[in-house]
């Protein structure tokens, strides 16, 4: 299989210095927290394990959902059913293995 272009999504939201919505809708997550991330790139190759890391361009610690100073990338947690808390959470990669990734665009 042929590898997809990687896009540096640096580039694109490093130009974005100001409150920045991303809005979508989520079906079919199993209960408990789901970390909610944006990566250095938009390779979804090898089921979003080509991805980099976080979106990070102050190079800040990864700090957890709750701290002021983190990874500008790490965006929380999504939580079905309950709040499960997680004090690892200021660990990066302890988010648990990827269940779905996409390409974040610009609308007009």
């Amino acid at each position: 299989m042929e590898r997809t272009a990687s896009i540096k999504l640096v580039a694109l939201l490093a130009v974005l210095f100001c409150p920045t919505t991303i809005k979508g809708t989520l079906y079919y997550l199993s209960q408990g927290a789901h970390g909610f991330h944006i990566h250095v790139y938009g390779d979804m190759a090898h089921f979003c394990q080509s991805t980099g890391d976080h979106f990070n361009p102050f190079r800040k610690h990864h700090g957890g959902p709750e701290d002021w100073i983190r990874h500008a990338g790490d965006l929380g947690n999504i939580y079905v059913g309950f709040d499960v808390g997680n004090y690892h959470s200021k660990k990066n990669g302890n988010a648990g293995d990827k269940i779905a990734c996409g390409v974040i665009g610009l609308q007009a």
